[in-house]
């Protein structure tokens, strides 16, 4: 009895610590999945976001009159009719940055318009990235187009396409905070300061009225609102950025 005894306690003593590991490496799986589970979950909302805000980009461009629409309530038609003389303003005023009629402070975005007739094309807002850049730095990248009416005059009206790249990384979020900060102050004739954290993972640095983000020989540049006192953020890492705008002088100065 005492070595059936003693040899049940062997046993007993060599499954449990046995038990335990199984049920670590059980609880590990468990956690790892659901770990994984929460960053596709927050890709696929990010994902959502982008085709949303891209659409209401392509809605916002092609039906305000702040923008390229011709004049949508005055015709009595549901829209989507652009206006040549605009678009060829908006190619020479917003060569390298998103007009302020359809500003994401979030993403940035690049337009592409084509007359089917003519075969003309003019293109607006930020320059769009190339691939392999691309796929370094950005979170999200979404192309959406839809068809469109030109108006060229009173009597010629053209089927058109519109296209609207919208790109979201580093240097887009503090482009558009910078921009946020610029345009609030602007609109409300003071000055205005806010802050916001940002992790970065690459140089951005504002030279000859640009904003830069480096990439070793590369180089991403687009244009601002307002002029930037910034200094620039050489290494990777989180910050804090504070930025100021100055009603007496129309810039905004910036703090890491």
């Amino acid at each position: 009895m005492s070595v059936d005894n003693n040899t049940k306690k062997g046993q007993y003593y060599i499954v449990k610590p046995i038990a335990l590991i199984m049920t670590i490496i059980v609880l590990f799986v468990i956690f790892y999945a659901l770990q994984n589970y929460k960053m596709q979950a927050y890709k696929d909302a990010g994902a959502i976001d982008a085709i949303v805000d891209t659409s209401a980009t392509i809605s916002i461009l092609t039906n305000s009159e702040d923008c390229i629409a011709y004049n949508p309530l005055e015709l009595g038609v549901y829209g989507s009719i652009v206006s040549v003389e605009k678009l060829e303003e908006f190619e020479k005023k917003y060569a390298d940055v998103e007009p302020e009629c359809a500003r994401n402070y979030i993403r940035g975005w690049h337009v592409e318009v084509r007359d089917l007739m003519t075969d003309d094309v003019w293109t607006f807002g930020a320059p769009d990235y190339d691939k392999k850049i691309a796929n370094r730095v950005l979170d999200q990248r979404k192309v959406s187009s839809m068809p469109i009416a030109i108006r060229h005059s009173a009597t010629e009206v053209n089927p058109g396409r519109i296209k609207v790249t919208t790109f979201s990384g580093d240097l887009e979020r503090v482009a558009g905070f910078f921009d946020y900060i610029c345009m609030a102050g602007r609109r409300s004739y003071s000055s205005f300061e806010d802050k916001r954290t940002f992790h970065i993972d690459y140089p951005i640095l504002y030279e000859d009225g640009k904003l830069c983000m480096v990439l070793g020989k590369d180089k991403v540049c687009r244009d601002m609102y307002c002029e930037i006192f910034f200094d620039g953020i050489k290494v990777r890492g989180e910050y804090q950025i504070s930025a100021e705008y100055r009603y007496s002088s129309d810039m905004v100065v910036v703090r890491t």
